[in-house]
């Protein structure tokens, strides 16, 4: 069985027999430190950091139990602190209460049953603050993922339109590249030459197959499981009807898709019409809506 670390508590009192008292009340249940003075009293602490509660008399020769308290609530704020007087003076338990913070304040003789309940009910306090505080960390952490992840998803999505308007130039370059071809076919023979500039640019310029294959990875990466969801619900789904929910997607007018996919603005109505079929729309459902909340 795995041992259980007990709580340290600190008690301090000129008294040596209060010390004794309090030691063998709470040795089985903590681990109790003792000390004579406030002197050896922050010795102690510096020793064991990880004290949880400070039990201390008001009335000691040296350092008085507020200003010892005081000091570990500007040194150790997390300790927990309780203040013990002989004297019932009120002056005593404003001062503890606002420039110590103390946990508690307690008259002599204090009593076993009472003393063992406070210094119980203290433990759970620093327990519940000290998980408080572990929380606090773990949510600052989650948020500061959640920042960069967001961060990454639309550093991702203008790469994402970037690559969108690169096809669409490309696409627009080819028209070019083609009517030219035409101009030179006119004449072959005077425009050899230029036919074979011209081929050489398509070329270098045209890699469509691999364009769209680096398109669909930053496009997966911004519409996670875009794809394998629309799969699922609509296996008969063509590649090019894919590429068009994509584009779709994307919020791209018909002009740029016609572009992109380089066919006529008219193909582009008959590839929507027969997408909607094959997705079961009726007529009053609207398309881009559709493919935006799949």
């Amino acid at each position: 069985m795995e041992k259980v670390e007990k709580y340290k508590i600190l008690y301090v009192d000129d008294d040596e027999g209060n010390l004794n008292v309090f030691k063998a009340s709470f040795l089985r249940e903590y681990q109790v430190l003792v000390a004579t003075s406030g002197e050896e009293a922050l010795d102690i602490i510096k020793k064991h950091p990880d004290i949880v509660l400070v039990i201390s008399d008001q009335r000691m020769p040296g350092i008085s139990g507020i200003d010892l308290l005081k000091e570990i609530a500007t040194t150790h704020p997390d300790i927990l602190r309780i203040i013990i007087t002989a004297y019932s003076d009120i002056e005593v338990a404003i001062r503890a209460t606002n420039e110590c913070q103390i946990y508690k304040y307690l008259t002599k003789p204090w009593d076993l049953t009472e003393l063992r309940l406070i210094i119980k009910n203290a433990i759970e306090v620093y327990e519940l603050r000290k998980e408080n505080k572990n929380l606090m960390l773990s949510l600052q952490k989650a948020n500061t993922e959640l920042i960069a992840k967001v961060e990454e998803l639309e550093a991702l999505s203008k790469e994402l339109t970037m690559y969108s308007l690169h096809l669409v130039q490309k696409n627009e370059k080819i028209k070019e590249i083609k009517q030219l071809l035409q101009q030179v076919t006119d004449s072959f023979e005077a425009g050899f030459r230029q036919i074979q500039q011209t081929i050489q640019s398509i070329n270098s310029s045209l890699r469509l197959d691999q364009d769209w294959e680096s398109f669909m990875i930053y496009f997966e990466k911004v519409n996670i499981n875009f794809f394998q969801n629309l799969k699922t619900k609509f296996p008969d789904l063509s590649s090019g009807e894919m590429k068009l929910c994509a584009l779709i997607r994307l919020g791209l007018a018909n002009k740029q898709i016609s572009d992109i996919l380089n066919i006529s603005p008219q193909s582009v109505n008959v590839a929507r019409y027969r997408l909607r079929k094959k997705l079961n729309l009726s007529n009053e459902q609207s398309l881009d809506d559709f493919i935006i909340q799949v």
